[in-house]
């Protein structure tokens, strides 16, 4: 093509795009595949990669429209190792970013293809795992994203297993990987905006009361069998998680499975940003804790509530018993004494009020409210989540990429309501506190779902550290035990309330 039968062909290309966009049920012609055909290579060989890829992308619409499904499938995934590619090309990891979310329904649209096409489960996996989890991947040095077969030789005989969604507008993928090398995929029809959403907020603003969400997203779990000793997941055994977008911040571990009853506290259940953290994770040893940083960040009328210095001392006690540390209390609770007290291989409790709003801005108005010059967080200030008290994944960021260091090896455990919330951006990323600090470096972020009474948290959190500290049990089997702990006390919505991300061991 010519430079100027190129342009003129760009010209036909959004018209076409504009008018399949408008109408579900148009679908061009051959003339219309034959000319996006000559188009792609004509830009391929003017090194216009880019528009060569909006091109693709296009054609792969046109042909699944018109009856093409393998060929869609086909072009869908030379799309994605295209964008691969340009993403291995480039040395800034911020800009990879872009590249991946060039095309966010890209991983979605091509499961459910393969699904149509009655793909191999393997084939499915691989389009579910490239559709998120790709920044902490860059962080981690995992420019590849691992294979089932090579989660599986990572897995086997540790009776560990792995269990990772995808979500879609009107459904969502999911694949069972187990440590006997078994994989299954599943296509779950599940409305993203009426039931995720809704479960989402009802789950919120009950405290996690299952009769409100369960019902509007039981096919999550439904399908999966329950822990036994007969099946590939035995009671105690580690289950690792991967959720996608909203599904992120739902406890998936309280939902039902086939036999009626959660996974949790039958098993140890670890959220993970993907089958490259899970990969990374099971690759290194986690290291062993050195201090502790308690920060304890009352609003002026918690400040001198006994009740309120009673919780906090409650979780501290086996962190005194096991470790040396620092305390912030009240008005020295603020982030640049939290992040000077840091080191590597600390644990970091953080007892404050959490807050967020719902807007596209989630990395700079969610997070934590502590003190600030010498002030302490307001009770109910809505200002206060863009002002210098709240804690973001932004101003986090900001810390640990001048000292990228501090936060190596650290276990957080946010005792704050809704910290392990998150929103997901374009390039399939749940961002949020939680991701932040595991992007920092931190081993593991122990997060909540819903409001925590003060008092259940810090009971949950007591036993989490005394199994794990005192016990020396793992990461997993602590969270575990302090589960069923939880709900044997009668504290069921505290009990599934939180997560446990990052290293397990």
């Amino acid at each position: 093509m010519l430079d100027a039968d190129v342009e003129r062909a760009l010209q036909a290309q959004n018209r076409l795009a504009i008018l399949i966009g408008r109408d579900r049920s148009a679908g061009g012609n051959a003339a219309d595949l034959a000319m996006l055909e000559d188009l792609q290579n004509a830009l391929h060989g003017r090194s216009r990669f880019a528009e060569a890829a909006t091109t693709g992308w296009l054609r792969s619409v046109l042909l699944e429209r018109q009856g093409g499904v393998q060929q869609a499938v086909r072009l869908l995934r030379d799309l994605r190792d295209d964008r691969d590619m340009a993403r291995c090309g480039t040395a800034e990891t911020g800009l990879r970013a872009t590249i991946t979310g060039q095309f966010p329904a890209l991983a979605a649209r091509l499961a459910r293809l393969l699904f149509e096409t009655r793909a191999s489960a393997a084939e499915i996996f691989e389009a579910i795992e490239w559709g998120k989890g790709r920044a902490l991947a860059d962080v981690q040095n995992e420019a590849r994203l691992p294979t089932a077969a090579e989660l599986a030789r990572l897995i086997a005989g540790r009776r560990t297993h792995y269990l990772s969604f995808l979500q879609d507008d009107h459904a969502v993928f999911a694949a069972l990987l187990t440590d006997d090398g078994m994989l299954a995929a599943k296509q779950i029809p599940l409305d993203a905006v009426e039931q995720v959403e809704g479960a989402h907020m009802c789950m919120k603003a009950s405290a996690g009361d299952p009769a409100t969400w369960h019902h509007l997203v039981s096919p999550l779990m439904a399908w999966l069998a329950g822990p036994s000793e007969a099946g590939p997941i035995r009671p105690d055994d580690v289950v690792l998680i991967s959720p996608h977008r909203s599904l992120h911040s739902l406890p998936l571990h309280a939902l039902p499975t086939a036999d009626g009853r959660p996974l949790a506290p039958r098993v140890a259940v670890i959220r993970t940003h993907g089958a490259a953290a899970a990969a990374a994770a099971l690759g290194r040893k986690s290291p062993a804790s050195r201090r502790f940083v308690a920060v304890r960040a009352p609003t002026p009328r918690e400040r001198d509530n006994p009740r309120h210095r009673d919780w906090f001392a409650r979780a501290l006690g086996p962190l005194r018993e096991t470790l040396g540390g620092e305390v912030l209390d009240a008005e020295a609770a603020d982030a640049g004494g939290l992040w000077a007290a840091l080191e590597p291989a600390s644990v970091l409790h953080l007892m404050a009020h959490g807050d967020h709003d719902d807007s596209l801005r989630f990395y700079d108005r969610a997070g934590v409210l502590l003190a600030h010059d010498g002030r302490l967080p307001p009770a109910r200030d809505p200002g206060a989540l863009r002002g210098p008290h709240l804690l973001s994944p932004r101003a986090l960021e900001q810390r640990w990429s001048g000292d990228p260091e501090r936060l190596r090896g650290t276990h957080v455990t946010l005792l704050a309501c809704v910290s392990g919330h998150s929103r997901a951006n374009l390039q399939g990323d749940a961002v949020g506190l939680e991701w932040a600090f595991l992007l920092g470096g931190a081993a593991s972020v122990l997060s909540t779902h819903w409001h925590v009474s003060f008092d259940s948290a810090s009971r949950f959190c007591a036993a989490f550290y005394r199994a794990w500290l005192v016990e020396h049990e793992s990461r997993a089997g602590a969270w575990q035990k302090a589960v069923r702990c939880q709900a044997a006390a009668g504290g069921t919505s505290a009990a599934f309330a939180f997560s446990l991300s990052g290293q397990w061991t």
